[in-house]
């Protein structure tokens, strides 16, 4: 299992596509199981998170949340 984080504030709703560009990559070009986590906050969407799962499970791979906004940092 290859576990790879990515963090996102996607304000304007780009940053989501480049990010999901990485993910094909790696899902295209690995071939063990893969588990992708994502830190975000209130600016990604649902509309980019569920694109996030569909492209996971297209690939039979995981993909998990964490909203860092929901979270207090020390």
């Amino acid at each position: 299992m290859i576990h790879v984080c990515f963090s996102i504030f996607d304000a304007n709703g780009l940053y989501s596509k480049f990010t999901g560009t990485s993910i094909l990559s790696i899902f295209d070009n690995i071939a063990s199981e893969v588990t992708i986590h994502i830190l975000h906050d209130k600016t990604l969407t649902d509309e980019n998170r569920n694109k996030f799962l569909t492209l996971a499970e297209r690939y039979n791979q995981i993909i998990k949340f964490q909203n860092r906004c929901s979270q207090t940092l020390k």
